[in-house]
């Protein structure tokens, strides 16, 4: 059952039981309250007894003593077995009752009453004996009435008790779920992402389980490649340091005798402090764009100028490496998108030196830009070189990876990571996959830049609904 559905049950019973209850009361009031002409006679017959009988018994004297219609008693005197006083037809005073010979009662047979006979004494200690006749069906009735109360009586316990329980089962299990909730979350902020987060049931709760265990296991896969990658910037930061060092320890050591050698080492130790350098802001660039510690510097530009100007330093670049560039730029001059651009150069610059480092002489690289057939610019980077192969494009994205997987590809495998970072910043998205001629295919979407054809960038408004939307 859902947690709605317990929810909704103890709701139901909360209501309902009240309800319940009060009716099963006001059932038992009038079963004990509906009393038969039989039970008020009877009442009535007592009443007498103990207002008007029972005072003549300190004299003896019934003298003038008279009963209701319906009173059916009498009084005997135990030691002379006579009659003293009768109300019941048939018996007279004086008379001696003697089996065989009982009075004949009215109504019903005389096997339908019953006699109840009482042992009294007065203050000076005579005895009396007081009979009473009672209908026998009115024992059935009574009886039957009382078992039909306690039925209701027990009914009304049974429901109560019933709600009790599963009021408190419900209860329990919620509260049981939300302890295990609590712990597992408790055991997460300490750290621990080892113990698995039970999940009980189908309900909402279980759910949340559910979602919690699997931010667990994506915190523990993002641990681990988090120490992956602390180990390989370590590894990548030592090496050129490791070379530094050596160099320096040869100089130390007077190994450097002339000044030819002493020039190659000191170019050696430059190149590598260089390359150290490039490394440690390549790592600061990447730290800012993941924790969002920058600030981007948006402002309204023309995309098709913005490309023209890129693929021009491009096709320069492709020249000096021996590759084949062509661009084919489909975008109007007044297309306009809010961005930064010298964000985006660095983007389109990664992809452009990716593309060269994994092709070769002759090879060929081409940026195309599609514009505007469905409210969105499309921009690629194709190349033919090896492509991807089996692999997934999409693990290039992630930070460390490296096309051929060597270390001794320079960098550390962060330009991609980088650029979806930078990318995503402005509301695009990029992907990567093999090309349909071979090669590997960077794509940029850039959704409904379209619309901001016709925009006045100078209006406060517009400009604040197009950051919002890049």
């Amino acid at each position: 059952m859902t947690l709605r559905g317990q929810f909704r049950v103890l709701m139901v019973g909360i209501v309902s039981v009240p309800a319940i209850a009060a009716t099963l009361l006001a059932i038992l009031f009038i079963l004990l309250s509906n009393e038969s002409e039989s039970v008020r006679r009877i009442a009535a017959q007592r009443v007498w007894v103990n207002d008007a009988l029972l005072p003549r018994l300190e004299t003896g004297d019934f003298t003038g003593l008279t009963a209701p219609e319906s009173a059916l008693v009498m009084v005997l005197d135990p030691e002379q077995e006579i009659v003293l006083f009768s109300s019941i037809p048939g018996v007279e005073v004086g008379m001696r009752p003697e089996p065989g010979n009982e009075p004949d009662l009215p109504g019903p047979p005389q096997d339908d009453f019953t006699f109840f006979l009482e042992q009294v004494q007065n203050s000076q200690g005579r005895a009396f004996q007081i009979a009473q006749a009672f209908p026998i069906a009115l024992q059935r009735e009574l009886f039957s009435r009382a078992r039909r109360a306690m039925l209701v009586l027990a009914v009304f316990i049974g429901m109560a008790m019933l709600g009790a329980i599963g009021g408190n089962i419900a209860i329990r299990s919620f509260r049981r779920k939300l302890t295990g909730l609590r712990e597992s979350l408790r055991s997460i902020a300490r750290g621990n992402l080892e113990a698995k987060v039970p999940i009980e049931g189908q309900d909402e709760l279980a759910q949340l389980a559910h979602d919690i265990d699997t931010t667990r296991i994506e915190l523990k896969e993002e641990r681990a490649k988090r120490s992956r990658f602390l180990m390989s910037v370590s590894h990548d930061l030592k090496t050129p340091l490791t070379t530094i060092r050596g160099y320096l320890e040869a100089i130390d050591d007077g190994l450097a005798g002339d000044e030819a050698t002493m020039e190659q080492y000191l170019s050696v130790i430059r190149g590598k402090s260089e390359l150290l350098e490039s490394r440690i802001l390549e790592l600061i660039e990447f730290v800012r764009m993941e924790t969002g510690e920058w600030r981007m510097q948006n402002e309204h530009f023309s995309l098709a100028d913005f490309l023209h100007r890129t693929s021009a330093m491009f096709a320069e670049d492709a020249a000096i490496q021996s590759r084949t560039y062509r661009a084919t730029i489909d975008l109007a001059p007044e297309v306009t998108v809010l961005g930064d651009t010298t964000l985006l150069s660095r983007v389109f610059e990664n992809l452009f030196h990716n593309a060269l480092r994994y092709t070769g002489v002759d090879d060929s690289i081409a940026l195309t830009v599609s514009g505007c057939t469905d409210g969105s610019i499309t921009i690629t980077v194709d190349d033919t070189g090896p492509g991807f192969g089996d692999s997934d494009p999409e693990g290039l994205f992630e930070p460390l990876a490296r096309g051929s997987n060597s270390r001794q590809e320079p960098g550390f495998g962060l330009g991609l990571a980088t650029a979806r970072s930078i990318v995503g910043s402005h509301g695009w998205t990029i992907d990567a996959r093999n090309g349909e001629a071979g090669g590997a295919s960077f794509r940029i979407v850039v959704p409904a830049a379209c619309a901001e054809r016709d925009v006045d960038t100078t209006s406060p408004a517009t400009s604040a609904r197009s950051r919002a939307h890049l």
